[in-house]
């Protein structure tokens, strides 16, 4: 049941649409199955056409999203009462998707339905581009943005980032609360980019465990 419960949460990747290539030598990222996508979003009501957007995706199956499901809940509940799984699978659904942007643009109308303001992510985590050229002011990526978001590294990146990490939203003080130990700033004012490295790092792990430490931290919190 909870498999099937899965598989509706990665029904809802909406950026999963035409897989172009796969990679397993994306730097940081070495030996994992990333996965390179084309998508469009639904007709945006600013530009009155879709946008595109390009992106290298680390997604679970079904079944190891459940399995991580499982073991967060039964780590920080001591159960695997339905209550807990299927409120841990919508939230997820409801934040990602399930979807771990390894790389690239997402494209999200968070603030206003149907009008997709692209955000760039690298190693699952928003991050700001230094050079305010590479971003587009009226919020449609160039074919030359979409690329160089596929290729850019911490060098290009302003020195904070965004708060949260997928696929969960954990954010900085769940990780210290989990036990974490590296300085990587906090939700605030000083949002170090070595969050970064600690995400990539943790989903890595997760990626061939049965444990996705990330969510374990969020759960402990918010479960």
């Amino acid at each position: 049941m909870l498999v099937e419960r899965c598989r509706t949460v990665l029904a809802s990747a909406y950026m999963t649409q035409k897989l172009l290539s796969e990679h397993t030598d994306i730097p940081g990222w070495e030996g994992y199955p990333v996965k390179l996508y084309e998508y469009y979003t639904g007709k945006d009501i600013k530009k009155g056409v879709a946008k595109r957007g390009l992106v290298y995706l680390l997604n679970p199956s079904a079944e190891q999203l459940a399995t991580w499901i499982a073991t967060t809940c039964w780590e920080v509940k001591q159960s695997t009462d339905t209550t807990y799984l299927y409120k841990l699978a919508e939230f997820i659904k409801r934040q990602s998707g399930a979807q771990f942007p390894v790389q690239g643009v997402v494209y999200e109308d968070m603030y206003t339905k149907n009008f997709y303001e692209p955000y760039i992510f690298k190693d699952g985590v928003t991050v700001y581009v230094a050079d305010s050229t590479k971003m587009p002011a009226d919020k449609h990526c160039t074919d030359e943005q979409l690329e160089f978001y596929l290729h850019m590294t911490n060098a290009d990146l302003k020195p904070n980032t965004g708060r949260y990490a997928r696929i969960c939203s954990t954010n900085r003080t769940q990780y210290y609360k989990n036990g974490g130990k590296t300085d990587v700033g906090d939700n605030d004012e000083h949002r170090s980019q070595s969050w970064l490295n600690v995400v990539r790092q943790l989903y890595q792990l997760a990626w061939l465990s049965d444990r996705n430490e990330l969510m374990i931290a969020w759960a402990k919190e918010q479960l």
